[in-house]
């Protein structure tokens, strides 16, 4: 009598591989996503805050085009954290959604474990400003002069690596940023009493 062979269960093209167990998988995530996944928790927080913001912008769009970046070196950059004062030597200008404008300053780190440090404002364009206008590559001219109503305030700390460090220590804020022609203040505070002040003149 012929014996049936019964094929070789060949894993399509694209299939996942089988999952390992639950511990030796949760064993190989970074450090910050164990212990109740906080981590994954905060992400969810800022990422509702920034969808509400976006809700908000989508109703009064502002003038522009395209999502990308603009960045500049500075002259002159002085940042007050808390009353506390450090310089910069760099901003960074960020459009990714219609209506939000991000501004970032970059400064070296304080302490021998942090190389850099960033103090990141978010708002909205005050209605009638215009947005950047952006290419395809990404690469952004601001149209100046403009201005944001600030709604959060972040910082963030790096390795040599260029590694975070830490979760960013984000702050819900009310504020302003001005950006006129070689000129870029932005400033912000909370209930709490945290305050953030920061200014550039670039090239």
């Amino acid at each position: 009598m012929p014996i049936s062979v019964r094929p070789c269960a060949r894993r399509r093209a694209g299939a996942l591989p089988p999952l390992r167990p639950h511990r030796q998988q949760r064993d190989q995530l970074p450090g910050l996503l164990r212990g109740g996944f906080g981590l994954l928790r905060v992400a969810l927080l800022i990422a509702l805050q920034a969808g509400g913001l976006a809700l908000e912008a989508s109703s009064a769009p502002a003038r522009g085009q395209g999502y990308g970046r603009w960045e500049s070196q500075t002259h002159h950059c002085d940042l007050r954290i808390n009353q506390e004062a450090r310089g910069c030597h760099a901003v960074r200008l960020e459009q990714n959604l219609a209506g939000v404008l991000s501004v970032r300053f970059m400064a070296d780190g304080q302490g021998p474990a942090v190389a850099a440090e960033e103090l990141l404002f978010v708002g909205q364009l005050k209605d009638g400003q215009p947005a950047m206008d952006c290419s395809d590559d990404g690469r952004c001219d601001p149209r100046l002069p403009t201005a944001l109503i600030v709604s959060t305030v972040a910082g963030s700390r790096y390795d040599d690596r260029g590694l975070i460090l830490e979760l960013p220590r984000t702050h819900l804020a009310r504020g302003t940023c001005t950006l006129q022609e070689a000129r870029l203040h932005c400033e912000a505070h909370n209930p709490t009493g945290g305050s953030w002040v920061a200014e550039a003149r670039m090239p």
